[in-house]
């Protein structure tokens, strides 16, 4: 019996509705109530009985749930048991690609912090060549990586990796040039315009070790290699340089909002870069682990909304693939 079934159980309990607990912990209702009635077979008790207004404890279901409540709390005890602090919370860790965590964890913080107080989100920033390696190592359950839309095979890394990756939403690279430079009225530019420019690039991502983009930032005879996109982008914005970075790096930056810095589209390669959801669920997960995939994919699902006509997450123009929607994907 694991312990994030008992954990299920309790939120069913909570929510007095299958279908309730499964929105809330981002499962199917199907996969939700076969838990239940497997948890019920192996315990050889009736937990829960349904009712045309939803479904209520019995009472070997209440004795049940009681037992069930204290072996999660005794084990979210034993996890903490060296804690400096008296307030017990549940670390979750998340590994993230560096263009999308300024972004994604501005939201992140806010949709958990005000629901789940007792989750205390740790996010690490890794380069994109190690976001498989980190969930491998055991720093983290899940993570948010990107792969330039060409060369991603989502069966082929889930077959070699072992682990489930679902892509979630395309987004494009852009040329970001300051507001001084004269790129900056035009709306679109070609690499080969920018090549007498000095490049700032960073040694995560993307960087000259990419299979597709790094080909086309070696072609850079000028650069300097910061340790993080905001210092790329207080370089382009204060030295007149330019970069290559994804538009999701843009989203709500300071820089650009106030007229600092531009994005412009750029072609001569295949822009198109598609950001992926990875986990490990081969040992299962715990609810708040399922939680914090919905919210990924609603962060995701959100953007899409919210963007779908603005220039951030794509166009249809700009890669050598052709037309190209950049769409989140289903």
């Amino acid at each position: 019996m694991r312990i994030e079934y008992l954990e299920y159980l309790l939120e069913v309990a909570r929510s007095k509705s299958i279908s309730a607990a499964a929105k809330r912990l981002y499962l199917s209702q199907t996969s939700l109530s076969a838990i239940v009635n497997s948890l019920e077979k192996e315990l050889n008790i009736k937990i829960f009985q349904r009712t045309h207004k939803g479904i209520v404890l019995t009472a070997e279901g209440e004795q049940a749930l009681e037992l069930a409540a204290d072996i999660v709390e005794k084990n979210e005890q034993l996890q903490h048991l060296f804690s400096t602090s008296r307030t017990v919370r549940r670390i979750i860790n998340l590994v993230v690609y560096p263009s999308v965590s300024n972004c994604l964890s501005v939201y992140l913080t806010r949709e958990l912090g005000d629901e789940y107080p007792e989750i205390a989100l740790h996010i690490h920033e890794q380069p994109y060549n190690r976001i498989a390696s980190s969930v491998t190592e055991g720093v983290s359950k899940t993570a948010i990586g990107a792969e330039t839309t060409g060369s991603f095979d989502p069966e082929y890394e889930m077959k070699n990796s072992g682990f489930s990756i679902e892509p979630l939403y395309v987004d494009r690279f852009y040329a970001v040039v300051s507001a001084e430079s004269p790129f900056a009225v035009r709306d679109c530019v070609d690499v080969d315009e920018l090549l007498g420019e000095r490049l700032a690039i960073t040694h995560c991502y993307p960087s000259f070790q990419d299979q597709t983009v790094g080909q086309v930032l070696r072609r850079f005879p000028r650069f300097t290699v910061f340790s993080n996109v905001e210092a790329s982008k207080r370089a382009v914005a204060e030295n007149d340089m330019i970069s290559i970075m994804p538009g999701l790096a843009l989203l709500g930056d300071l820089y650009e909002n106030t007229g600092l810095i531009r994005r412009i589209r750029v072609t001569g390669f295949d822009t198109r870069l598609t950001n992926y959801l990875l986990y490990d669920d081969r040992n299962g997960m715990s609810a708040m682990e399922h939680i914090l995939l919905g919210k990924i994919r609603d962060f995701y699902r959100e953007l899409q909304e919210q963007l779908s006509s603005d220039d951030v997450g794509g166009d249809d123009e700009g890669g050598n693939g052709g037309n190209q929607e950049d769409d989140a994907v289903d």
